[in-house]
């Protein structure tokens, strides 16, 4: 009997090692980079490990405070940054893992719900900032739902359509429903950045293992910047 219950303990935790991994090309002036990684994320501590394996190599560190760590094996040299686009909380994956389905965090970025329709398969919502001062934030922000999931949302600044971004090829990883793929197009004057991500080899909890979970940058690496 108490095997059992730990055994029903066990299954009740959260996962809290996830591992995947991530082929992004960027499209932009009619040329691609390519950038594949290996992300070690530790969900209870908001603490990301990206190996970096194409085109160069190179190890980050981020977590939930917008504190970031870059280090290069080869001259065992490190960068440290701080800035909230290096904060795990507006990773897209670190979306999926809380299970923000409904609004994709909208609501914690301070915006607001002000419709909501249903157009063929798709339930489409538009929300609003809470307040107008908000910095750096879309005027407004269109998000479609098909099977109680995220596929599309469109930002919207000055009256037009500054991004669209699209998820499919959902599958469940454990309690999760996490996307293959996310493709994010920005528009900038008469042209397009196109940004395609593709993730694979989802692991969740026992079966996310690799020494990368418990990284640190060496004691003795070369400080070269810190932001």
């Amino acid at each position: 009997m108490w095997l059992l219950m730990m055994w029903i303990y066990w299954l009740a935790q959260p996962a809290n090692n996830i591992s995947f991994q991530l082929e992004s090309k960027t499209l932009s002036n009619q040329k691609v980079v390519v950038i594949k990684a290996d992300i070690f994320f530790k969900y209870d501590e908001g603490r990301m490990i990206t190996h970096y394996t194409y085109p160069t190599e190179l190890i980050s560190i981020t977590n939930n405070k917008g504190e970031a760590s870059f280090y290069d094996p080869k001259s065992n040299t490190v960068v440290f940054k701080r800035g909230i686009f290096f904060a795990t909380s507006n990773d897209n994956i670190y979306l999926f893992l809380r299970e923000r389905y409904s609004d994709l965090g909208l609501k914690e970025m301070g915006y607001k719900l002000v419709s909501q329709k249903k157009d063929k398969d798709y339930i489409v919502t538009e929300w609003l900032p809470e307040r107008a001062n908000i910095k750096d934030n879309a005027e407004k922000i269109v998000l479609a739902h098909q099977n109680d999931l995220p596929v599309y949302m469109a930002l919207y600044s000055k009256g037009r359509c500054e991004k669209k971004i699209y998820y499919s090829g959902y599958s469940m990883y454990g309690s999760y429903f996490l996307p293959a793929r996310i493709v994010e197009i920005t528009y900038v004057k008469s042209d397009s950045i196109v940004l395609k991500k593709e993730y694979s080899n989802y692991r969740i909890g026992m079966s996310a293992q690799s020494p990368y979970f418990e990284f640190t940058i060496p004691s003795n690496a070369k400080i070269i910047t810190q932001q």
